[in-house]
């Protein structure tokens, strides 16, 4: 698929002049940039649908792991397909704002157009997916191998070393999720020594602990693969190398994601409105925070004002 000059972006026609540095001018910028391309959360609203609609039917009738994890693996690469396409709106929605800003800058005169509503960036979604899905996937797969190696060496370690109860042994070797599994289970952990719980507990925190670290360094890759037109691997490197120039940004962005998205993960949870409210401000937060990255690169990317 042949990609537009709308479609296929220029990293240096990104960044405006005279944009603020400050992550709160950048957030609080974000929401007027999804006030007026809006059309840019139908995709996303458009997936959940579709999986909410598709899980159900597929999900598997017996009690085996393996088709959990397969249709776990699914809807993971679908949710990367999908991020594609809407991640090339949102890039193409800030190279439009900074357009009209750099308009009113240089000319002080409102573009014609501003008061247009810019459904014009749904022909993008397609696009963004035949271009730049693969290299998404490829991302996803790499950065899910690069997180399980270090995780599964922790398991073994603690295999070897603090071992586990031949309870547990038989119930996590068992690989079926039948009525009362869980119970079983959590009964076998419960049943080992307190050397071994403390083992084990010391253990997670590091998985967590490293789970984290690749996560935050990376935080990065997918806005940089459509950014600097490259594939995932270079743009791992690239976020880690702005990570490391801008923790503290990145720490405070992800603050701003995990507070936000356990907030509306909570609402999600309960009854009736404030479940519908819950799930609408978590899918918002979504397309927020994935348009916030683009207009967070745009304005603190200092390679690509280089």
């Amino acid at each position: 698929m042949t990609a537009s000059p709308e479609s296929n972006p220029s990293p240096e026609k990104l960044t405006q002049p005279n944009a603020p540095r400050s992550l709160t001018q950048v957030f609080m910028e974000t929401f007027l940039v999804l006030g007026r391309y809006l059309v840019i959360v139908y995709p996303v609203f458009l997936f959940f649908i579709i999986s909410s609609m598709v899980f159900p039917r597929t999900a598997p009738t017996g009690d085996t792991v393996w088709a959990w994890w397969l249709i776990f693996a699914g809807l993971s690469a679908a949710q990367l397909l999908f991020k594609a396409g809407w991640s090339l709106m949102m890039f193409n929605a800030v190279k439009e704002w900074s357009g009209m800003k750099q308009t009113m800058l240089t000319s002080r005169q409102i573009p014609p157009d501003i008061q247009r509503i810019p459904f014009g960036l749904l022909k993008d979604f397609l696009p963004g997916i035949g271009i730049y899905g693969p290299s998404f996937l490829l991302g996803g797969i790499g950065l899910s191998v690069l997180s399980l190696i270090p995780v599964a060496a922790l398991l073994w370690v603690g295999y070897q070393v603090v071992g586990i109860s031949d309870a547990l042994r038989e119930q996590l070797m068992s690989f079926n999720i039948s009525p009362g599994w869980y119970e079983s289970a959590t009964k076998a952990y419960m049943g080992m020594s307190t050397d071994q719980h403390l083992g084990w507990f010391l253990i997670t925190l590091a998985i967590i602990a490293i789970y984290a670290l690749i996560n935050g360094l990376t935080i990065f890759w997918q806005p940089f693969v459509i950014i600097r037109q490259c594939n995932p691997f270079k743009a791992y490197l690239y976020s880690i190398r702005h990570v490391l120039r801008h923790p503290f940004n990145t720490l405070v962005i992800l603050i701003y994601i995990g507070i936000s998205m356990a907030t509306f993960s909570l609402m999600s949870g309960m009854a009736t409105i404030g479940a519908f409210i819950g799930n609408f401000l978590w899918i918002l937060s979504i397309v927020f925070f994935g348009l916030f990255m683009f207009m967070y690169l745009d304005r603190f990317d200092d390679e690509q004002k280089a």
